[in-house]
Order: C-alpha cells, then sequence, then structure tokens
C-alpha cells in the first residue's frame, strides 16, 4: 500500500502545553514568520506557565535535570494512567489498526514507558504523542509497517541518499553532560530533498537511536541547528522547518535543549518559523547563537557542546562522512540479522547479489565479493563429485546470507524496488559463477 501524504488525518486535540502537534492550524501561515509575532507569542505563553515548567526548561538547557526515580509503583501507575487516556480518545485510527495487527506490540510496557519518559511522565501527553507516533508511521511508511522496527530496507533511494549523505546525524560523542547531540547543517543539497523523504530518514534515525541508546530515554536530546555559510541562492527551507517539528512531535524522544547557529540577521524569517512550529515545551528550550563559526561554537561550550564534537570544518565541511557511512552500514547488516527480512528492498545493500546484465550489476560490491567467495571455493566445487556440487553452493549462499546479503532481482512489473529470490534460483545463481570462472580458467 502506498503511503499516504504526512498526518492526512486530523489531529488530535490537546488540552495541555505542549501536547498538541498543530501550532497553527492548515498550511504555514505568514505570522509564523514574523519574529516579533513569535516572540511574543512565546513570551505570552511562557508566562502562563507554572513556576515548575519554566524552572525544568532551565535545567535541562544546561544539562543539569535530575532523572526521575521510576520506581515499580511509579512507573505501573502512569502505565494504567497513560492506558486510561489512550482509551479515551476518539481520533485513533492508526492507533486502533496497528493494535488489532499485533495487539502485544502496541500495548508492550516497555514501548509505552518510552511515551511516558519524552513527557516527563505526563500520561495525557505521552498517550497523545502515542497515538501521533502511529499516525506519522502509516502516513510515512504505510499500514502493513505499523507494527514493525522502521529498518533501512523500509527507505526508498531518496531517502536512503539523504540519510548517508551525513547532513542530519546524531553525534556518536555526548556532550559534557552525557546527552546525544542531533546536528543539522545547512546545505542546498541537503534542502533539495523532498519533505517525505527527510521525514522518513528522520523517523528512521530517531528509532534507531531509541533501539541503540537506552539513556537517550532519560535524558532527552540536544539538537543543534547549524546555517552558517549557506551557499548564496539558497532558499529558506520553509517547508521542511515546518513539517519536521510536527513529526518530532510524534517520536518518543524529548528534545531538552535545541541550540540555532548562524550569522545572517536574514535568516530571522526561518529562525521564527522553527520557534513557531514546535510546541511550546520545546520552543522554550530554543537558544539562538549568532556570529562565526568559532563565536558559535564558543557560546556552544557554554551549554556544554565542545566544538570537537561538531563533525564541521570553518569551511563549513562535514568531516566525518566516512565514518557515518560506515556506522550506518553495520546498522543496516545488523537489523537484517535481527529483525525480519523485508519483502521489498529499495536500495540494496553493499553485501547483497543482484541478479541482471550490465557493468553497473557485475560491478557491484555484493557481486564482487561473491565472486571472490566462489574463487576461494573453485577447488573444493571441481574436485565435488556431481552430486555433491550443490552442497558447495549451499555453502557460498549461506556466507552470502550470513553476512545479512540477499539475493535479489527487479521487480518484473517496473517497479523501483527489488525482489529477493527463492533458494533454487540463488544457487543456480553460485553455480553459475563457479562455471564461469572455470571457463575463463581455461
Amino acid at each position: 500500500m502506498a503511503p499516504r501524504p504526512m498526518f492526512q488525518s486530523s489531529s488530535v486535540a490537546s488540552k495541555e502545553p505542549g501536547a498538541s502537534t498543530d501550532v497553527f492550524p492548515g498550511n504555514i501561515p505568514k505570522e509564523a514568520t514574523d519574529i516579533d509575532h513569535v516572540d511574543s507569542m512565546i513570551a505570552q505563553q511562557m508566562s502562563n506557565m507554572t513556576v515548575q515548567d519554566r524552572e525544568q526548561a532551565f535545567l535541562d538547557i544546561h544539562g543539569i535535570s535530575p532523572i526521575i526515580e521510576e520506581t515499580p509503583e511509579f512507573v505501573s501507575s502512569k502505565l494504567v494512567e497513560m492506558n486510561s487516556h489512550l482509551r479515551s480518545q476518539h481520533r485513533r485510527e492508526a492507533y486502533d489498526i496497528a493494535e488489532s495487527m499485533n495487539p502485544d506490540y502496541v500495548r508492550d510496557p516497555d514501548f509505552r514507558l518510552m511515551f511516558l519518559r519524552s513527557d516527563l511522565f505526563n500520561a495525557y501527553n505521552a498517550a497523545l504523542r502515542c497515538i501521533h507516533h502511529f499516525e506519522a508511521k502509516r502516513d510515512l511508511f504505510g499500514v502493513e509497517k505499523l507494527t514493525q522496527e522502521i529498518t533501512q530496507d523500509d527507505l526508498d533511494k531518496e531517502a536512503m541518499d539523504c540519510l548517508y549523505m551525513g547532513y542530519a546525524q546524531y553525534l556518536r560523542t555526548p556532550d559534557k553532560n552525557n546527552r546525544i547531540v542531533a546536528i543539522w547543517f545547512s546545505s542546498k543539497h541537503h534542502e533539495s530533498y523532498s519533505v517525505t523523504a527527510l521525514l522518513r530518514r528522520e523517523f528512521y534515525a530517531n528509532m534507531l537511536l531509541l533501539r541503540t541508546n537506552k539513556s537517550v530515554q532519560h535524558q532527552g536530546i540536544v539538537n543543534l541547528l547549524y546555517l552558517l555559510k549557506r551557499e548564496a541562492g539558497t532558499p529558506f527551507p520553509y517547508d521542511q522547518a515546518w513539517a519536521v517539528p510536527r513529526l518530532a512531535a510524534a517520536l518518543p524522544i524529548r528534545v531538552a535543549a535545541f541550540h540555532m547557529c548562524h550569522d545572517n540577521k536574514w535568516l530571522a524569517p526561518l529562525l521564527a518559523l522553527i520557534k513557531s512550529s514546535f510546541n511550546l515545551m520545546t520552543r522554550i528550550r530554543i537558544r539562538t547563537h549568532f556570529g562565526s563559526h568559532q563565536e558559535c561554537m564558543s557560546s556552544l561550550q557554554g551549554h556544554g557542546v565542545h566544538p570537537d564534537l561538531v563533525p564541521l570544518s570553518e569551511q563549513g565541511a562535514i568531516t566525518n562522512a566516512d565514518s557515518y557511512r560506515e556506522y550506518l552500514q553495520e546498522m543496516r547488516r545488523q537489523e537484517r540479522m535481527f529483525y525480519p527480512r523485508r519483502a521489498r528492498i529499495f536500495v540494496p545493500c553493499s553485501h547483497d547479489v543482484l541478479f541482471g546484465k550490465g557493468s553497473s550489476v557485475q560491478t557491484f560490491e555484493g557481486n564482487m565479493r561473491m565472486r571472490q567467495i566462489v574463487a576461494d571455493r573453485q577447488q573444493s566445487y571441481e574436485t565435488a563429485e556431481k552430486g555433491k556440487k550443490v552442497v558447495v553452493a549451499q555453502e557460498v549462499l549461506d556466507m552470502v546470507r550470513g553476512s545479512s546479503g540477499m539475493f535479489l532481482k527487479q521487480a518484473d512489473d517496473g517497479g523501483d524496488y527489488w525482489l529477493e529470490v527463492d533458494s533454487d534460483s540463488a544457487r543456480m545463481k553460485v553455480s553459475a559463477a563457479f562455471r564461469t570462472l572455470r571457463l575463463r580458467g581455461k
């Protein structure tokens, strides 16, 4: 089933601060880019907040918030309260579909606990975030993925390209307060991607972080938007700035602090839009830093983000692109070993073996790796009795699959995706490689 436009269904109305995904209804309103209007709106909303909420924001920004004590009794009571709020909501179509598909997944206490932690155990807000989560997941990936963990194999080509470019990434070294830093770099190329591709990338990256780093649930993340050295002629990415924060309201990750670095006062409308598009609890955690690269890095250091953490040169070049791609490739390999194989693969991985003709197939990394395995076992294949050659071919097949590889052919219907072939076809591919090597050796 084809994914639908993001958040096509009506948003769930919120009665508490920071719970709604809709800061402004409908499309981007003009006042959302008016810095004076936005600052006035935030000031008015802050005046209505409790002293406790304002103090919590201050502590979060500086990384000195105490961790909530999670006694079994406390957690159990909050889970019961969250479940009550979930049942009381009327607009929960995607949530209900997911629950009918796999109730154990939706009702898993550890799954729901992520949402409670992201909203500091406000059970009402956590319930709304959970409902929005399934709306976003359905709209981005389709109904069939509602109760599956999203992996790289679920991303289409544009989303994968967007992910591997590294213009938005979670740094693997935490800040001085041991919090994970999420960084976005300004780039004309990055901002040329469709909003849907960016949202799919964001959904995947956030859920990957939650799977691989449990401390994020307790401490939240630090967002860093780096807008220095924007290329001449780069238009403001208004659509992205409006959509990504709305997705953030559907993900079980708390933004503890948000830093925006820029060197151009003409960016004020974009900064205003970013502030207005987040919910209130994130807005009050946003800090802007104006100046050169060194000035912004110095300012960030005062908030616990050391300049050495930021993988960016003063010229604006990403310095960890290769290591970041290697990390993603390893994550993909582990995903394939841990989660069920997908029926469709949009972007083959480096361990896959492709069927087809042409230099692009023959020189594909996975095909070349398989030919090397075949070469290493050529002698065993040639000396094996006729009925035993299939055993050697099976060994090669097992090695490819053991490294997370799949034997793929392009879809017959002309679709832009690949399908895994059956084991017999895969063994025939391996046997053909043995025969080709024999002929070349003559």
